[in-house]
């Protein structure tokens, strides 16, 4: 008896230690899987980006790792050529030529590039004499060029660092210490949107100039107003392998910081920056993977998730959380309901990056409840509001990963901002909600506001889905007054739309104008919402809708579908932006509503039409010509992205 304790703890012991070695390699393991599936993502991109301004000038498609809120749009020049700064609504060219670099040999000059490989955590280029370099992020706010040189060469490496005066002039106060190799620049810029109450913002750029390079004429401290010109050389001899410039930029609310940040940087190394690099995207990817992804989608899919990455920015001001922009190369700040298509698919990898989106909206909510058009690192847009999205993306959020922290963060918020559009978006009082504005329905210039202000089909349709999820949310959170509250106001909201938009003649909703009290019978996808957000509909009139209309090769199923007009309207044009073109997040919703009244073989059908007409392009743009299937508008747009990545897993 006495000797079966003694053998009974060993044994509790030994179990003991097998599970924790067991817990212990679990980590590792995950660890390995995940890093696997990174190194599949980046083999599949090997070879297909491109970080130039061949698709559009104002660098959309420049090179951007981190979240950071700058990015490199490369030419034919050694170096960190385009340097663009995404901040506060658009972007702006810090500089065409920041820092290049030539190679000098018995009177002859080159400073072109001979080759060079766009990667998605490098730019890697080779230049003559055995000049290579490599441009790579080393975190958010710190960007590397790492040069090499052949020191048997013989020849000389000279370093150009330009910066052209702003427009307005600020003054440049430049320092730099020889002792630390650090040079710093503190100026200011003019904002890019006039409606920014911030005429201008603080700026820094630091530099770590490395050993081998030598400054030329270059002052201890300056101030100017005019153009920064700086040159360092360097002789083949002085090169001892690899040497860096490492270049922090801090704009707006952490100008200051990126000081601080440089300390203790001065040896990065391209092993350093890849390294950094590769654990950034091993997060950012966190559970990743093609299963379910057709083989001949992956490299779009893959596209589309980098795109996604490259387009969100790290926190800034009132961006608590990282921000999603629809294309950092043109609208430099998160949208309301760009975001939320977007979280739908960024949740496919990255669960915590998609509520960051969501709860930066709902953190920004102003006073009166209203939730912004769109929200930058220090203001937010006057006026407009758009779509209310945001409790179908929370909920769709929710579903996936059952957190209720987010859904107890965004109830509040998003309880007060349809209150807001009732007592503020209602000019007749007769319950059904109107669009101040074009903009505000996110449909820009499209005929149905050609006549005037409309009470919107899909507004009133999105928001009755609003409350409906909200009375869900209620009783997550064990709020089941305010749960039966949602529910008899989503009813009767739903009654009072039906009675206004629907027309019973044609069985279909209409938009209305609210000057003439009249149904504004033009047709477009807007009419169909209804049937997507799942209200109440006789199933007779919700079939007779789909197969009348929808399906109709003359009106809408034709081979790019869903135009935002039906083909058949004399208004009808199908590249003129929101009059005709195939804006795809409109044609996901139609594609969703088909599949969510049974009709899943035509929802197939639309789908994979509208795979083929993006795979028909290089990259996934803003919008299509729904008569040749063409892209326009900006190229890697955000919710273009996400759709895709929705629709590539339902193939």
């Amino acid at each position: 008896m006495e000797m079966k304790t003694p053998l009974t703890m060993m044994g509790i012991l030994l179990l003991w230690l097998v599970c924790a070695v067991a817990l212990a390699a679990t980590p590792a393991k995950s660890a390995a899987k995940g890093g696997n599936m990174t190194q599949r993502f980046l083999d599949t991109l090997q070879g297909k980006l491109r970080f130039d301004s061949a698709h559009a000038p104002w660098g959309g498609l420049a090179f951007c790792a981190h979240y950071s809120w700058f990015g490199v749009n490369k030419q034919d020049k050694l170096g960190i050529e385009g340097l663009w700064l995404y901040y506060n609504r658009a972007p702006r060219l810090l500089s065409s030529e920041f820092l290049t670099f030539e190679v000098s040999r018995s009177g002859q000059t080159w400073g072109a590039s001979s080759n060079r490989a766009d990667l998605p955590l490098e730019i890697q280029e080779q230049g003559d004499h055995g000049f290579s370099g490599s441009i790579a992020f080393a975190g958010s706010d710190i960007i590397c060029y790492h040069a090499r040189v052949d020191p048997g060469s013989g020849a000389t490496v000279t370093a150009r660092l330009s910066i052209p005066a702003s427009d307005p002039r600020f003054i440049r106060k430049a320092k730099y210490d020889p002792a630390k190799r650090l040079l710093t620049i503190d100026t200011r810029l003019p904002r890019t949107d006039v409606r920014d109450p911030d005429p201008d913002h603080p700026f820094t750029i630091c530099v770590i100039v490395p050993k081998a390079f030598t400054p030329s004429a270059v002052p201890t401290t300056s101030e100017t107003d005019q153009a920064v010109q700086l040159t360092f050389s360097a002789g083949a001899e002085d090169f001892e392998g690899e040497q860096t410039f490492i270049v922090g930029i801090g704009e707006g609310p952490t100008a200051d910081e990126i000081k601080m940040r440089l300390r203790g940087m001065a040896r990065v190394g391209s092993k350093d920056s890849r390294a950094a690099s590769r654990r950034w995207l091993d997060n950012s990817l966190d559970k990743f993977t093609f299963e379910g992804v057709p083989q001949d989608l992956r490299l779009h899919y893959a596209k589309a998730v980098y795109q996604l990455l490259s387009n969100t920015k790290a926190p800034r001001g009132r961006l608590k959380h990282p921000a999603g922009y629809p294309s950092r190369g043109v609208y430099c700040t998160e949208f309301l309901w760009d975001v939320a298509f977007s979280s739908i698919a960024v949740a496919q990898f990255n669960q915590r990056l998609a509520e960051g989106y969501l709860l930066n909206l709902v953190e920004n909510q102003e006073a009166d409840g209203k939730i912004p058009m769109f929200i930058c690192a220090t203001w937010n847009r006057p006026g407009e509001s758009e779509p209310p999205l945001i409790a179908w993306s929370a909920w769709s959020l929710y579903e996936k990963s059952r957190n209720k922290k987010l859904i107890s963060a965004v109830y509040r918020p998003l309880g007060r901002m349809v209150e807001w559009w009732f007592k503020n978006r209602d000019q007749d009082g007769n319950g059904v909600v109107e669009y101040q504005d074009p903009l505000e329905s996110g449909w820009d210039n499209s005929p149905r506001f050609d006549a005037g202000r409309i009470e919107g089909v899909d507004l009133n349709a999105y928001l009755n889905r609003e409350m409906r999820l909200l009375a869900k949310m209620a009783k997550v959170l064990g709020k089941q007054e305010d749960a039966d509250e949602w529910e008899r106001r989503t009813a009767e909201h739903a009654e009072r739309v039906s009675a206004v938009l629907f027309d019973p003649e044609n069985e279909i909703y209409y938009d209305r104008l609210v000057e003439q009290k009249s149904l504004l019978k033009i047709l477009t996808p807007a009419s169909f919402t209804p049937l997507w957000t799942g209200m109440p509909a006789p199933e007779k009139t919700a079939r007779s809708m789909i197969e009348r209309y929808l399906l109709d090769p003359d009106r809408f199923f034709g081979k790019y579908p869903f135009p935002t007009v039906a083909y058949n309207e004399p208004t009808y044009t199908p590249g003129g932006w929101w009059r005709g073109p195939v804006w795809v997040n409109i044609a996901w919703i139609m594609v969703e509503t088909l599949k969510a009244n049974g009709f899943e073989k035509e929802s197939m059908e639309a789908s994979s039409r509208l795979i083929d007409m993006m795979l028909g392009n290089d990259e996934l743009y803003e919008l299509y010509n729904s008569s040749t299937g063409k892209g326009q508008g900006c190229p890697g747009y955000g919710w273009t992205c996400a759709v895709f990545m929705e629709m590539a897993r339902g193939r």
